[in-house]
């Protein structure tokens, strides 16, 4: 939260969020890094597939907001 200001390098919130992981699931650690590192290559394929259209189509504020509920779906059963 406190670290995704415009003026924080964009590395600095995605540590953040990953040492937090790390910490839920310390005895874990190195499968929640693989876990994680694969979930970013999903998302950096899959994402450049239907982002262009979806923003076009409901713009940012919209488009935004679709993908924090998916985000948030997908985060809840865990």
């Amino acid at each position: 939260g406190r670290s995704a200001q415009a003026h924080t390098h964009w590395v600095v919130p995605n540590i953040c969020i990953q040492l937090d992981i790390v910490d839920c699931f310390l005895p874990h650690t190195a499968s929640v890094m693989a876990a994680i590192c694969f979930l970013r290559l999903l998302a950096g394929f899959g994402f450049p597939l239907f982002a262009p259209a979806m923003y076009s189509t409901l713009r940012f504020g919209n488009g935004d907001t679709i993908l924090a509920v998916a985000a948030l779906l997908m985060g809840c059963p865990a």
